[in-house]
């Protein structure tokens, strides 16, 4: 408040609740706001450096790449300066990376949850500035997971026009440990597919019937998207399709079909990743 007193306060905390279960034996007994215990992040001079308890890791302040070294319980899964992190591409064959204005920040930090954010755009080696990015990495006592939570913004003040990019990837080199495995989200479960040396899967998402646009162009919109049709009211590229190496594994080719929510996870004897999108099927 304008006086200086506290209007609401977000607290995190540990809790061991059961599965589909509550805890009730939760309270807040007024102090001094210091438990006394360790910040979740250090300042390692040109890295954050995270220690959970069970999970150590190592982000660069400079020359981002999302998250430069993991290691759980001893086990290393990402070494230093083998991952690339964030990696776009233009339609004309340019590269983008975070350029040299990124900033990496602590948002928030203490014994229970803290918060690495950062903010910068993509541009190409020539320095042209092509979008913005926010990333957050969240990590949380007790716990062997680092969370990344990346997002675009497709136009800003100085440059209004909407991007149009071939794509962007987030890139971490994993040691996965043997017997490496993906899975992969689909509208009625999981596909599991064991992986060899330089093995490939992904899950691509086309055009679904979530209420995302009006798809005649009609004067109720004015908008008409680019996917090319095949009739009246059929698209060229509908449902979604599982693809590795040896070709498609699954398809529907229905757009009444579709994951509520795509995921892709690899992992292996040691460890893994699992990147997700967020109502996947409105992207298309």
């Amino acid at each position: 408040w304008p006086d200086g007193s506290v209007k609401w306060a977000l607290c995190d905390l540990r809790a061991n609740v059961p599965a589909n279960g509550s805890a009730s034996n939760i309270f807040i007994q007024e102090g001094d706001g210091d438990s006394g215990q360790a910040d979740i992040i250090s300042n390692g001079g040109s890295t954050w450096d995270i220690d959970t308890g069970i999970m150590e890791a190592r982000i660069k302040k400079t020359d981002f790449n999302i998250v430069d070294y993991v290691e759980v319980n001893g086990e290393v899964l990402v070494q230093p300066g083998t991952s690339p992190g964030i990696v776009g591409q233009l339609t004309s064959g340019d590269v983008l990376s975070p350029d040299s204005s990124t900033s990496v920040t602590i948002e928030e930090n203490g014994p229970a949850r803290a918060v690495i954010l950062a903010e910068g755009t993509l541009a190409t080696d020539a320095g042209q500035k092509v979008i913005d990015f926010t990333c957050r990495i969240t990590a949380r006592a007790g716990n062997s997971d680092l969370e990344v939570t990346f997002t675009v913004r497709n136009a800003n003040i100085q440059r209004p026009q909407h991007t149009v990019v071939e794509g962007i990837e987030l890139w971490i080199k994993t040691r996965t440990g043997s017997n490496p495995v993906a899975r992969i989200s689909r509208h009625d479960g999981m596909q599991t597919l064991p992986l060899g040396n330089n093995d490939n899967a992904w899950i691509h998402q086309a055009y679904s019937a979530a209420d995302t646009t009006d798809l005649s162009g009609s004067p109720s919109s004015s908008y008409k998207p680019h996917i090319p049709y095949s009739g009246s009211n059929t698209l060229a590229d509908e449902g979604y399709r599982i693809v590795t190496n040896d070709g498609t594994v699954f398809s529907t080719g229905n757009e009444d079909l579709y994951p509520q929510h795509g995921f892709g996870n690899l992992a292996g004897d040691s460890g893994g990743v699992t990147v997700a999108i967020r109502q996947m099927p409105y992207f298309w």
